[in-house]
């Protein structure tokens, strides 16, 4: 169980996945929800947005999947962990748009997991302009 140090750098590549292209395919998603903070539960593989309640299984779907083959090849069993959390806060209402068609993004993650009664976390900030996909078209 060595490897338990790894996972501060699961903690940090899990902020930069979702503030990055993790949740690319979900902005349209989550512009339709107001401002605000998205749970991402590793182990229970939910998103929960704060008003909103429970989200789409997409949203967060590409973070569970790395975060599970990342814990296959340090070998280190889910069963080990006692908590996974990477929490989003984000805000699209900095920057008046036409939100149809252009959504500024400031996104920040922090993610926190737990095992062996150690803690990882980690926090990282990133601003995206996401191009609705009606507009796309």
């Amino acid at each position: 169980m060595g490897k338990l140090k790894e996972l501060a750098g699961c903690a940090h590549n899990l902020c930069q996945l979702v503030v990055g292209s993790g949740l690319e395919d979900s902005l349209d998603a989550l512009g339709e929800f107001p401002d605000g903070g998205v749970v991402l539960d590793l182990l229970g593989r939910s998103a929960t947005h704060g008003e909103a309640g429970e989200l789409p299984g997409s949203i967060g779907a590409e973070a569970f999947g790395w975060f599970e083959s990342r814990l296959l090849r340090l070998e280190i069993p889910q069963r080990a962990l006692e908590e996974g959390i990477v929490e989003l806060s984000y805000r699209t209402d900095r920057v008046p748009t036409e939100r149809s068609r252009l959504l500024l993004f400031e996104l920040e993650a922090k993610a926190r997991i737990v095992a062996g009664g150690r803690q990882f976390c980690a926090e990282f900030n990133n601003v995206h302009w996401h191009k609705r996909l009606a507009a796309r078209s």
